[in-house]
Parts: structure tokens; sequence; C-alpha cells
């Protein structure tokens, strides 16, 4: 489908059709589902931009729907295509999809598929995000909203994750600009359940670090419903949430183009 519309746009409503006339009950245990929802987003990328959300969320029906009998099935597809659609900016079928998942009952989902769509329904860009207390010894700054920089970025990661290391190293490398340059302040929650292994891993950090010792169970991490390292949010001085950040780059060309 998505390959033929590059020379024939004109089949593109006539794949939609087939695309809803697709049995996905009888495909359940073929392992082309996830093939058929990212070529059907392909197609639906080329339609006018008014048509895509609408013509991706009555897609959405017709899958989750189908595969209700096999919630496993479903959690999964749901999971990839929900993170397919925010790769690709595709925010109103992705949000579509998350609450769909959360709102029906029927639907089983495990931990991390709930964290996945809850952190798009509570924690998505415009909601006010949760205050954190850091409540850091000896430190003036006693929460993350008495910050008073411009934008705050919070990570979260852990001295065992290498993305975590590797990103951090750039963190270090980058704040000093950010800082006098964007008036970026970095808050760094620590999964970290050994503090001393926090300690000896980010004693040297130039930016606001905090670990409960607490891991995944910290409250801070329950509030943000975290469920893979890193993960970045930026927000602004009144804790609102301007973007989901993916990467150092992602928040360099954030910064550069707003």
């Amino acid at each position: 489908m998505p390959n033929s519309v590059k020379t024939y746009a004109w089949r593109s409503p006539q794949h939609v059709t087939e695309f809803m006339a697709i049995d996905f009950t009888a495909l359940k245990h073929s392992g082309l589902l996830k093939k058929i929802i990212e070529g059907y987003t392909y197609l639906v990328e080329r339609f006018p931009l008014e048509e895509v959300t609408s013509l991706l969320n009555q897609a959405i029906d017709k899958v989750i729907v189908a595969l209700k009998e096999e919630p496993s099935i479903q959690q999964a597809v749901a999971q990839y295509w929900f993170t397919f659609l925010e790769s690709h900016s595709l925010f109103g079928a992705a949000e579509y999809l998350a609450l769909k998942m959360l709102n029906d009952e029927s639907c089983v989902l495990d931990e991390k598929s709930a964290n996945l769509f809850e952190q798009y329904r509570k924690i998505a860009n415009g909601k006010i995000a949760p205050n954190i207390d850091l409540n850091i010894e000896g430190s003036l700054v006693k929460d993350l909203k008495s910050i008073a920089a411009q934008y705050k970025l919070v990570v979260f990661g852990a001295s065992w994750c290498p993305t975590c290391k590797e990103d951090y190293s750039k963190l270090k490398e980058k704040y000093a600009d950010l800082k006098a340059n964007k008036d970026v302040e970095i808050v760094y929650i620590s999964i970290d359940t050994d503090t001393d292994a926090f300690e000896a891993y980010y004693g040297d950090a130039p930016f606001i670090t905090f670990c409960d010792g607490k891991g995944w169970k910290s409250q801070a991490v329950n509030d943000y419903h975290i469920f893979a390292t890193p993960s970045y949010f930026l927000l602004d001085k009144e804790l609102n949430i301007l973007e989901k950040i993916k990467s150092i780059t992602h928040l360099e060309s954030w910064l550069a183009s707003n």
C-alpha cells in the first residue's frame, strides 16, 4: 500500500477501503499485524493533513476491537502502534489510541503499557507536571516548582543504565551553555536503589540530582508514569509540559526553534 501510492496517489482511498476490510481476527497469529498497521500509517500520512487523524482513528477502532479476545496480542500491537504514531508526531491519533486502551475495561494492560498510556493522558504536552519534593539537605531548592529557571529539564535515569550513562556525560558537557544561554536548569532524578552507587556516580554533577533509594517505587517515578530510562520532560517556569524530549540533540533543536 505505502509503496504503490508513491507512484499512484489516486489509489490511496482504495487502499483505505482494503485495510478496513481486512479480517484482523484471522491474522492475529500471522506475525503480520505490525507490518500492516505500519504500512497503513505510512499510507495515511500521504492524505491531506486534516484527514489523517480521522483515518487513523477509524483504523485504531477496527484493529483494537478485532483483537479484544487476544489481550496479549492486542496490548503488544497497541503499544507498538502508539510508539510508532508518536515517533511520526501523529499525536492526535496516539492520544486516541491511549485513551481507547485505558477507557475500555475489556483491555488488559500490564504495568508498562498502563504507564505508557497514562503518561500520554496525564503527562502530555500542555499538562501541568507534578511537583517533585527534592528534599535536598542544605539546599535552598526544596522542590521542582521553587527553581526559578525559564526552563526545567527533568531527567529520569540510573547509574546502571547504559544509555543514561552516555546521556549523562553529554548533559554535563552541555549544561554550562544551556544554563547561561537558554536559562535551562536540569533536575536529574535517579532511580538507583543503592544510594552509595548514586553518590559515587552522580557526585560530580554540575546540576541538581536527587535519589530517594526507592527505585521504580519512587513517588516521582509513579507521578510521571515512568516506564523506561532515560526519560526527559522539558517544563517551563510554572511546570507546564512543553515537550517530551527524546535526546540531547532534540533538546537543543527544540530550544533553537522556540
